[in-house]
């Protein structure tokens, strides 16, 4: 239900960006998006590499009351959606490009689907460090211990495929 929800948020921005492509223009929007995509790839990149500080806007507050006084499955989903918005802001250029192809093609139904199933893909990994917890095995002790190499890895890929989408958009 979390990773439904995470989907169900990720439909909703293919839907509103099919639609802002073909009211903008679509060579002129998809200029943008590639633009935008690359300089967030690139800052996120940074400030993985210790280059700069960019801390994104962070919520430290329990979940809203409302979502609190309901069912389990409700809260999973809720949260889902929550967390779909959050992950709009996440290192992960790939979407942004997702969401370029989209508002190009125009189509609420690519849109729609192109974005839920991108939800879906986020929520495997989260399944499968569920799966393993169940199994007894701790992978978040594994990933800790390889935070340094694993960021450093992760910066340079983001300042790498952030330079090369911001190139495409200039071009």
């Amino acid at each position: 239900l979390f990773g439904l929800g995470i989907s169900i948020t990720l439909a909703i921005y293919g839907v509103v960006v099919s639609q802002l492509g073909g009211y903008f223009g679509v060579d002129t929007f998809t200029q943008y998006m590639f633009l935008f995509a690359g300089t967030i790839a690139i800052l996120f990149g940074w400030s993985e590499l210790g280059f700069i500080r960019f801390s994104p806007p962070e919520f430290a507050g329990a979940s809203p009351s409302w979502l609190q006084k309901r069912s389990d499955y409700a809260k999973a989903l809720g949260m889902g959606v929550l967390l779909g918005n959050a992950g709009i802001g996440c290192p992960n250029p790939a979407f942004y490009v997702i969401l370029t192809y989209i508002a190009g093609i125009g189509s609420v139904g690519v849109g729609a689907g192109l974005g839920f199933v991108h939800g879906l893909g986020r929520a495997v990994p989260l399944l499968a460090i569920v799966i393993l917890a169940i199994l007894g095995y701790n992978a978040t002790k594994w990933v800790a211990s390889r935070k340094a190499s694993i960021d450093t890895v992760m910066g340079w890929s983001l300042v790498s495929v952030g330079a090369f989408i911001f190139s495409y958009g200039l071009w």
